[in-house]
């Protein structure tokens, strides 16, 4: 029933009084209207209320005009009038797969590696379903909310992740649309319209404060692969949830004055984490000689008139046998046993400082001699000799496949560690930075702008709002609160 529908270009806008407003179409249908926006604003003075179009003095009049007749084509095929014989035999010659594919090799081409190997997977499982039906091709006028909703099931019923299914979705639909912009295609109605794609809430795993103890307090050699994967991993929550693209590509020319400094992989945004105590405990074990000059000079100090002199390590033992000594006393409220451990806890933290100070020069000194190498060993500093980690970062296609094959055997060891911890939580190198933020919420009683900080976040729909400008001395602030609810021994 064509005339019970009318498409007519109309300009909206939000006060009368406004000189501009959105060009919009409106359908009417049984004298109720709908409006649909071309989300293309201009001044009412270019506006030709008779024509319903775009006056001729408009510097793009013809390239508007050109649109709003390709989108009342397009609703008049969402409500079953479209005529255009010619837009269907287009669609019926265009394979949509070998857009697809297109695609990819011009996000290749263009350096965009992470994004094409994503396109690339969703690519795969719109060619697998594909052989599944029998055929060899998929054309756009084959592309319909039926043909999505059966590849949606397809992908279900591989085991695939409701969320997963959803993101591949996603990423057909935004080549579908590329291929729109591209005027590849004349769309006859769009497929995604009557398609429900929203994700799932999942609920975030991470580590509660009692499991990051374990992780700690475990006794693991030296010697065995699972030390520096506990290395890793507790220098990820403590280096303010750093992301594993960030841990592999840090180099030690990172580390200035006591932070490091470095430009985000993924968001290309700068970002700086101040160098705690726990961080340089860390980062001594990948320096020659571990920084032992600092572990093996002496303090002098004085304790109920009796004078000492240890080194850290002597220090932290006597502390530690002086705690477990007097712990039922100091539970108990004895004013003997609290001064006592109090007094040796002070004296404890004094020698930290300095020991902190003195790790901090020994640390900044190898650094300025090995700018170029990795922190740690675990991408080989050959593969990325050439290669600058700044805003401009373009990695090739082997070198990002060398961080994701990487970061896939990081994850596979962490899951050792968490059964040589006996850890409930399945461990993945993002757990760290769930981890982080976990605790962080609590240490700064839900602080959001030093949470966002600290995290290095872009956008204010990651954590409620994102701050542009914050000092480093109250970003420092929250997370030596976060580092001391954890116990240093």
């Amino acid at each position: 029933m064509k005339n019970d529908v009318s498409f007519t270009p109309y300009l909206k806008k939000k006060e009368k009084k406004d000189n501009s407003g959105i060009i919009n179409i409106r359908v009417t249908k049984d004298r109720k209207s709908k409006y649909f926006s071309l989300k293309e604003t201009i001044e009412e003075k270019y506006w030709n209320k008779q024509r319903c179009e775009v006056k001729k003095t408009f510097i793009n009049a013809d390239s508007l005009n050109k649109r709003i007749d390709e989108k009342i084509n397009e609703l008049k095929s969402i409500y079953g009038l479209s005529e255009d014989i010619q837009i269907l035999k287009k669609n019926e010659r265009n394979s949509f797969i070998n857009f697809f594919n297109s695609q990819i090799e011009f996000l290749r081409s263009r350096k965009k590696i992470g994004t094409s190997k994503s396109y690339g997977t969703s690519y795969n499982q719109l060619e697998a379903f594909i052989k599944r039906r029998g055929k060899s091709d998929l054309l756009f006028s084959e592309v319909d909310v039926v043909l999505i909703t059966d590849f949606e099931t397809f992908l279900l019923e591989n085991n695939i992740a409701n969320n997963t299914s959803k993101k591949y979705i996603s990423t057909i639909k935004k080549v579908f649309n590329q291929s729109i912009k591209m005027n590849v295609f004349q769309p006859m109605k769009d497929p995604f319209i009557m398609f429900e794609n929203k994700r799932l809430q999942v609920k975030k795993n991470r580590l509660d404060k009692i499991d990051v103890e374990k992780i700690l307090l475990t006794e693991i050699d030296e010697l065995d692969i699972l030390y520096n994967v506990r290395n890793y991993f507790l220098f990820q929550i403590f280096g303010q949830g750093l992301r594993v693209s960030d841990l592999v590509t840090l180099r030690w020319e990172n580390i200035v004055e006591g932070r490091i400094d470095f430009v985000q992989l993924k968001t290309k945004k700068k970002h700086s984490v101040s160098l705690n105590y726990r961080l340089l405990s860390i980062l001594k074990d990948y320096i020659p000689g571990n920084c032992s000059k600092v572990y093996t000079e002496k303090y002098s100090f004085t304790i109920k008139d009796m004078a000492y002199k240890m080194n850290y390590e002597e220090l932290k033992n006597k502390y530690k046998e002086i705690s477990k000594t007097h712990i039922t006393k100091f539970i108990a409220g004895d004013k003997e046993a609290i001064k006592l451990v109090e007094s040796w806890k002070k004296a404890f933290d004094q020698v930290i400082e300095k020991t902190k100070y003195k790790l901090i020069l020994s640390i900044d000194q190898y650094s300025r001699i090995n700018p170029k190498s990795f922190i740690f060993s675990i991408l080989r500093n050959e593969d990325f000799k050439d290669v600058k980690f700044n805003n401009n970062t373009n990695l090739t296609l082997y070198q990002y496949n060398q961080i994701s094959s990487r970061t896939g055997v990081y994850n596979r060891q962490l899951k050792r560690l968490q059964n040589k911890c006996e850890i409930d939580v399945v461990l993945t190198s993002h757990i760290s930075r769930h981890t982080y933020t976990n605790i962080l919420i609590d240490a700064t009683d839900n602080d959001i702008y030093s949470i966002s900080k600290s995290l290095g976040h872009q956008r204010l729909s990651t954590t409620e709002h994102y701050i542009n400008e914050f000092s480093n001395e109250r970003t420092d602030k929250v997370n030596d609160e976060f580092n001391d609810k954890f116990s240093y021994l």
